[in-house]
C-alpha cells in the first residue's frame, strides 16, 4: 500500500516536474523573443501636405480690335490733328477732336452723338448712313463707325455740313480742313497795288533794278505810304495812305534780293506762289517760304498750281489748280491763301463759283487804282519792270 502510494506520489511528482518545465521553457522562449525583437521604430506623425493654392483660370485676352488703314495726315486750322483712317475706300476722321478743332462740340456717347459747330447742328449715329439736322436728312458718304471707343464720320461730309474747306495734297498725303474767315472791308478807300516779279541785279528786263526798287520804297515811306497786306485791309480806314506791293510766280530772288530790302525797311509785300514751281531752278525753296511768311513782313497767296490760264480750262481743272495751290501752300506755311493772282492777268471770277468760294480777293494785270468796296475779285494793279520809271509809279499812286 504505501508502495502504491509513493508511486503515486513519484508519478505525481514527475508530472509536476514535466508541467513545470515545459512552463519554464515557454516563458523562456517568449523572453528570448521579446528580447530579440528589435525595438519598434519611433512614431512620426506625418505633417499634413498643405492643400494646393487652385491654379487661377487665366482671362482670355480680349481680341485686338482690327486696325483701320491708315488716310492721310489731317491739319486743322494750321494745327497737326492727326491721321484719316480709310472705311471702304472712304476717309474717316474722329468726330470729337475734329469738331473741337474748330470750336465746337459733341455731346451724347459713342453710339449716338450730336455735333454743333456754330449755327450749325448736326445728330450722327453709328451705322446711320445720314446725319439729321432740325428736321432735314442728309445723305453720307459712309455710316458712322465706332474706332478705338470713338465715333467716326466721313471727313468731305462734316466738312461739307459744317461749311468747312477741305484740301487734299494726295503726293504728300496730306488734308488741310479751314474755316472761311470773315473779311469785312469797309469801302471807299483807295489802294494803289504795284505788281512786281522780282529784282535783280542782272540786266533782265522783267524784273526792277536794286536801284529801282530801293527809290521807290525810299518815296513811299518819305511821303507818308504805308504798304501793307490783304489782311491788313479789315482795318483799312485806320491806315494813312495804304499800298499793296506784289510780286508774281515765286522767283528765287524774292528772296535773296526783295526780301532783304523788306527787313532793312521794315515794310510789308504780298508773294503770289505758282506751288508746283516751289524748289524748282530759279524758283524759291519751300524753307525760303516759310521763313519770309513768318518773319510777319510776306504774305503767301495763290498763283494756282502750274500757272494755267484759268479762262482757258474746265471748272474741274480751275477747282484743281486752285485747290492743290492752297493745299501745298498750308502746308508749307500753316495759313491758307484767301487772294488769287490770275495767271496773265486773264480774270474769271465771273464764270467761276470756286474762285468767289474760295477767295476774297483777286488781282489782275494793270487797271486803274483800286477803291475797297468795288471789284474786289478784279482788282487792277500797276505793272513794273527794269524799266518803269519812278516817276509813273508816283503818278499811279498820287493821282486817284
Amino acid at each position: 500500500m504505501n508502495k502504491v502510494i509513493k508511486s503515486i506520489l513519484v508519478i505525481a511528482l514527475l508530472l509536476i516536474v514535466l508541467v513545470l518545465g515545459a512552463f519554464l521553457a515557454i516563458k523562456d522562449g517568449e523572453a528570448y523573443d521579446l528580447a530579440h525583437t528589435p525595438s519598434p521604430e519611433p512614431t512620426v506623425e506625418a505633417v499634413p501636405e498643405p492643400t494646393p493654392e487652385p491654379t487661377p483660370v487665366p482671362t482670355p485676352e480680349p481680341t485686338p480690335e482690327p486696325e483701320l488703314p491708315a488716310g492721310s495726315s489731317l491739319t486743322t486750322q494750321g494745327a497737326a490733328l492727326g491721321t484719316t483712317v480709310l472705311v471702304e475706300e472712304v476717309e474717316y476722321a474722329e468726330v470729337k477732336s475734329f469738331i473741337a478743332a474748330f470750336g465746337g462740340s459733341v455731346s451724347g456717347n459713342t453710339e449716338t452723338c450730336t455735333a454743333k459747330l456754330g449755327d450749325t447742328e448736326l445728330q450722327l449715329q453709328l451705322g446711320r448712313r445720314f446725319a439729321v439736322s432740325g428736321e432735314l436728312a442728309y445723305n453720307l458718304l459712309g455710316a458712322p463707325v465706332e474706332y478705338h471707343k470713338t465715333m467716326w464720320a466721313p471727313l468731305e461730309d462734316l466738312c461739307n455740313l459744317f461749311s468747312l474747306r477741305l484740301y487734299r495734297d494726295e503726293e504728300n498725303h496730306a488734308a488741310y480742313c479751314t474755316q472761311a474767315a470773315e473779311r469785312s472791308v469797309e469801302a471807299g478807300y483807295p489802294v494803289p497795288v504795284l505788281k512786281y516779279l522780282g529784282v535783280t541785279a542782272e540786266n533782265d528786263g522783267r524784273f526792277a533794278s536794286p536801284e529801282g526798287f530801293h527809290e521807290l520804297l525810299d518815296w513811299l515811306l518819305e511821303n507818308g505810304y504805308t504798304p501793307i497786306h490783304f489782311e491788313d485791309l479789315t482795318e483799312v480806314a485806320k491806315i494813312e495812305k495804304p499800298v499793296i506791293l506784289t510780286f508774281d510766280d515765286g522767283w528765287d530772288n524774292n528772296y535773296t534780293m526783295v526780301y532783304p530790302y523788306l527787313k532793312q525797311y521794315g515794310v510789308k509785300a504780298t508773294i503770289f506762289v505758282i506751288s508746283e514751281y516751289i524748289g524748282t531752278p530759279g524758283y524759291m525753296t519751300a524753307d525760303q517760304i516759310r521763313e519770309m511768311q513768318a518773319s510777319g513782313l510776306v504774305s503767301i497767296q495763290n498763283h494756282t498750281a502750274t500757272h494755267v490760264d484759268l479762262t482757258k480750262v474746265s471748272d474741274d481743272d480751275k477747282e484743281y489748280q486752285l485747290k492743290l495751290a492752297n493745299a501745298r501752300l498750308i502746308g508749307i506755311t500753316g495759313k491758307e491763301p484767301f487772294v488769287l493772282s490770275y495767271p496773265g492777268g486773264n480774270t474769271d471770277y465771273a464764270n467761276s463759283l470756286i474762285v468767289s468760294t474760295l477767295f476774297s480777293f483777286c488781282v489782275g494785270e494793270e487797271g486803274p487804282v483800286w477803291t475797297t468796296g468795288n471789284l474786289s475779285l478784279e482788282i487792277g494793279r500797276y505793272p513794273i519792270s527794269r524799266s518803269t520809271p519812278l516817276q509813273n509809279i508816283i503818278d499811279y499812286c498820287s493821282n486817284h
